[in-house]
């Protein structure tokens, strides 16, 4: 599967509220980090519990796609715009959000996605409840913090470029 073609692919599967699973489309030890959060998520398993049990369960009718993807001339690293729709289950109010995404490939899987989102309006729209359903949905150790010396939030930094960053 081309690069562009995974990305599709994985956005099509989130959107399918749980029915899809996503997991293989990451590699066993991938990394998926929001960054506004203080953790990561570790491992293609947890990734598809997060994607395919508790997104579903924190945002109705939830759907991501992409409305910009580039690649490096390798297709080993790729820089994507999304966005999503969906209703915040507790209030029935509309979720929209604006994303930027880095995404690191291993062969034809995702190794490792760093998302960048308004994480204001993520919060108003996945409410009070989302901690116990992290909870509930995730199991332990999957979730970890940030390594203290996480590297600067650039694509030079994803890329393995330190000396620009």
């Amino acid at each position: 599967m081309l690069p562009q073609e995974l990305v599709r692919e994985v956005f099509r599967r989130i959107s399918s509220e749980g029915a899809l699973p996503v997991d293989d489309l990451f590699t066993p030890d991938a990394i998926y980090e929001g960054v506004y959060a203080n953790a990561q998520i570790r491992g293609a398993a947890a990734i598809g519990l997060m994607l395919g049990k508790v997104i579903p369960a924190a945002l109705d009718r939830f759907r991501q796609w992409p409305i910009g993807i580039l690649s490096n001339s390798d297709g080993t690293s790729l820089s994507i715009e999304y966005r999503s729709d969906g209703i915040a289950p507790h209030n029935g109010a509309p979720y929209r959000n604006f994303y930027t995404g880095l995404i690191r490939l291993k062969g034809d899987r995702i190794a490792f996605w760093r998302e960048y989102y308004d994480p204001s309006r993520f919060a108003a729209a996945v409410g009070p409840n989302f901690p116990r359903l992290v909870e509930q949905w995730m199991p332990a150790g999957s979730m970890t913090a940030k390594p203290a010396d996480h590297p600067a939030h650039t694509l030079f930094a994803l890329l393995g470029d330190n000396k620009s960053g």
